[in-house]
């Protein structure tokens, strides 16, 4: 499904190309607090120490960057997968919405070129309600696409009481993030992961379509209902 060409960048820009390959990198190994805009223009190879203002403004600008750059990849696969999800003409299963969302990140893993997921995974971790894939939350670059499959799932979650959707959602798909940066680290060390990454991949979205479709339990009812008799009487 990965387009084997080197993504351009949006402006034409070779240096800008480079600072946003360098961030991710970097950030993909140490977060986004543990890098700074200097590391990432010597790793540019950029003389100007004031090379990622220059050209985003600041790191924040070229985070963002780095999002809107693997977006234009990991979208284009998106649409193709949603496409095939939809021609049916059926509601796609719970399953099929998680191929969706998340099938063209689990490409980039294999990628000696991107450190996408490890780079999103940190940020995800280190701004937690920012994350622009599934949400839209923030003003970070999101995924149009993602968030229509986010809702398709949240509405086949009936089962679910709607205060917690969106909570089981983001726990899911924040343990896949975490699931693939590990992958992907694993073979950025040159380590040999236990299982073939097709497996790896299918077991994950299975266990991941599984707990979306778990049923509430009743301590989980009885906190909730307990919770909303405290908002109630307070």
């Amino acid at each position: 499904m990965q387009d084997s060409n080197p993504l351009q960048p949006v402006d034409g820009s070779k240096t800008r190309l480079l600072l946003i390959s360098a961030a991710e990198k970097l950030v993909a190994e140490n977060g986004p607090e543990g890098v700074s805009s200097r590391q990432i223009a010597a790793a540019a190879g950029q003389t100007n120490n004031y090379a990622v203002q220059y050209h985003f403004g600041s790191k924040e600008g070229l985070l963002d960057a780095v999002f809107a750059h693997r977006l234009q990849r990991v979208d284009a696969v998106r649409a193709e997968l949603f496409e095939s999800a939809m021609s049916s003409g059926e509601e796609p299963s719970v399953r099929k919405c998680l191929d969706v969302v998340l099938l063209p990140l689990a490409d980039e893993v294999p990628d000696p070129d991107s450190r996408y997921v490890g780079f999103l995974t940190r940020v995800f971790l280190y701004r937690f309600n920012e994350i622009p894939a599934w949400f839209g939350g923030g003003e970070r670059p999101i995924s149009p696409i993602a968030i229509r499959v986010a809702e398709m799932i949240r509405a086949q979650m009936s089962y679910v009481p709607a205060a917690l959707r969106n909570r089981r959602i983001h726990i899911v798909l924040a343990n896949c993030l975490l699931a693939l940066a590990s992958f992907e680290q694993q073979l950025s060390n040159g380590e040999t992961p236990e299982l073939p990454f097709d497996v790896f991949v299918t077991d994950l979205l299975d266990t991941a379509a599984q707990a979306l479709a778990t049923p509430l339990s009743e301590a989980t009812a009885a906190a909730l209902r307990a919770h909303e008799n405290r908002s109630e009487t307070s």
